[in-house]
């Protein structure tokens, strides 16, 4: 059931994340359902003693086993163009923008320090610092209370994807509160931004206390 519901939205270009990942698991996910049916009737036919009643079974059962891996795999096929050329274009965008934020950490962020992300993973494999997921795939504390998360573990510098006019501010060089609830604010400062077509990813610097020059 979950591999027809995916198969069904993959003309859904909002679910392309799930099926970068779920993609090229399709074939194999295919082949233990059509062994189940291929098990069940094969134990269908078993329960008869004519000969020639399990010869029809046993052709019915090899056309419904190639019709139902032909019936998962068709669509899935035809999609494989398309997803690849957005997979392409995914790699080469995370590469001119996480993997370039994640190096720029790794020179100017202390070894010491935490970052904050909310697309974790490129950003802290480059820049090799204990790095807190703000969108809760990696850190459980996240999901459950991201403010509290932050608070606790207090990163020198949030790095955020949202496509925001970051560079305006950039060149300002203000700060700016975000509040993270009653009585808890953090300021940001943005310290570096990568702009790659409208795609924005903002490193901030932060502080837990109200900044002299804010």
């Amino acid at each position: 059931m979950v591999l027809i519901a995916c198969l069904w939205k993959m003309d859904d270009l909002s679910s392309y994340a799930d099926h970068m990942v779920f993609q090229p698991c399709a074939p194999f996910l295919a082949a233990p359902w059509a062994a189940g049916v291929a098990m069940s009737l094969s134990t269908f036919t078993e329960r008869t003693n004519n000969e020639r009643r399990k010869k029809e079974l046993a052709a019915a059962l090899v056309l419904i086993t190639l019709v139902l891996v032909v019936v998962v795999l068709y669509p899935w096929r035809m999609e494989t163009v398309r997803l690849r050329a957005l997979l392409a274009q995914d790699c080469l965008r995370v590469g001119a923008t996480r993997v370039a934020m994640g190096k720029w950490i790794e020179a100017n962020v202390g070894k010491d320090d935490a970052v904050a992300a909310d697309e974790a993973g490129a950003i802290r494999y480059f820049g090799k610092r204990k790095t807190l997921d703000l969108s809760g795939k990696n850190d459980a504390e996240s999901l459950a209370d991201k403010a509290g998360a932050i608070l606790k573990a207090k990163p020198a510098l949030i790095v955020t994807a949202r496509k925001n006019p970051s560079r305006v501010s950039l060149e300002q060089d203000l700060w700016s509160p975000l509040k993270l609830g009653p009585g808890k604010v953090v300021y940001l400062k943005p310290v570096f931004a990568i702009d790659l077509d409208g795609d924005f990813i903002t490193a901030y610097k932060t502080s837990y206390e109200p900044p002299r020059d804010f």
